[in-house]
């Protein structure tokens, strides 16, 4: 299981990425900016079981090559189960939350099924 600090470094090291697209430089390269980052976002279906319909919807983005993922604590809190589509439209059940911060938010990983 992955540290707090893990999570820390990847949020910042994103952030900090993303500044750097604010600078001038960054405009110029938005487009190649744009693909190379897609393959890392994603969409997130959330689904009531007894109801057997979709609640929600959210995104989140890889952190890692392992499945890593990141979101926002609103859009898992309260669904009985929740599926991840990917950018070539693979789709991965998410079996388990792995760190939480409800505070603030934040979901740091969560683990897929099949990934």
């Amino acid at each position: 299981m992955l540290t707090y600090q893990h999570y820390f470094l990847c949020c910042t090291t994103f952030f900090v990425f993303m500044a750097n697209l604010s600078s001038g430089q960054g405009q110029e390269n938005l487009p190649a900016l744009i693909k190379n980052i897609t393959p890392s976002v994603v969409v997130i279906k959330t689904y009531d079981r007894r109801r057997g319909k979709e609640v929600s919807q959210g995104s989140g983005f890889f952190v890692s090559e392992t499945g890593d993922l990141v979101t926002n604590y609103h859009v898992l809190d309260e669904t009985s189960y929740a599926n991840v589509k990917t950018a070539d439209g693979r789709i991965y059940p998410i079996k388990k939350v792995l760190s939480e911060d409800k505070q603030g938010d934040l979901i740091g990983s969560v683990s897929l099924n099949g990934w």
